[in-house]
């Protein structure tokens, strides 16, 4: 099977950065390209109502999580990449857009900055595990 869209799910932590080097020597030997995602959860309900800017801060933020990886991708001489920043709870989501940007595998860490969230509820990487239709590669 050939590997031509790779979906590289990124939250700032170390274990994104290592996933990124993956999804990066896999590009380049499989000539794919790479979407990164960065997903955030909305505030509370009704919040965004109140706090329109609120809102605009967190999408902002969530962009900004994403321009490293980008700039890191690019300097690995990579130029087929894309990025996505995306409202809701990560694990099905990552899963849901690998789906509709058609995606051959999704790469990921295997453990975010939500460790202790994590270690309690199960990890994102554990979620997107169960809801992807795609190949997930998990990156310790």
């Amino acid at each position: 099977m050939r590997i031509k869209k790779i979906l590289l799910a990124v939250d700032g932590s170390e274990e994104a950065q290592r996933a990124a080097n993956y999804a990066a020597d896999l590009a380049k030997i499989m000539d794919a390209q790479i979407l990164v995602l960065h997903c955030y959860e909305s505030v509370a309900a009704g919040v965004d109502q109140v706090y329109p800017l609120l809102m605009e801060e967190i999408a902002n933020a969530a962009q900004k999580t994403v321009a490293p990886y980008l700039v890191q991708l690019e300097q690995a001489g990579l130029r087929k990449v894309s990025s996505r920043v995306a409202e809701g709870a990560a694990g099905a989501l990552i899963a849901a857009v690998a789906l509709e940007e058609g995606c051959d595998l999704i790469v990921i860490g295997s453990r975010g900055r939500t460790q202790l969230v994590g270690l309690l509820l199960g990890s994102v990487a554990q979620r997107v595990l169960h809801y992807a239709t795609c190949p997930v590669l998990v990156i310790r």
